[in-house]
């Protein structure tokens, strides 16, 4: 007798939660790329940045959100973001 698999749904939780990782660190590292030593970027630099690496616009702006909720990064002035 075959045992039931699991289901899709838990199947690709993972994969979700490693593209997340994913987008926040690329995120990141574009803040630093881009910002240098003062670790300060323009936003719409960054969300071009990580959307040319194949993140939809719509998710990037979602994470820089989330970095900015969560306390990882400010705005010290609109339009530009900065990592603490």
């Amino acid at each position: 007798m075959q045992r039931p698999g699991p289901s899709i749904s838990t199947r690709w939780r993972p994969v979700s939660r490693k593209r997340k990782r994913d987008l926040v660190r690329f995120i990141k590292d574009a803040i630093r790329d881009i910002g240098g030593e003062g670790r300060r970027a323009a936003i719409e630099q960054v969300i071009e940045s990580v959307t040319g690496k194949g993140f939809p616009r719509d998710k990037v702006r979602e994470g820089i959100d989330m970095l900015l909720r969560h306390g990882e990064a400010m705005e010290p002035k609109q339009g530009i973001i900065q990592l603490i």
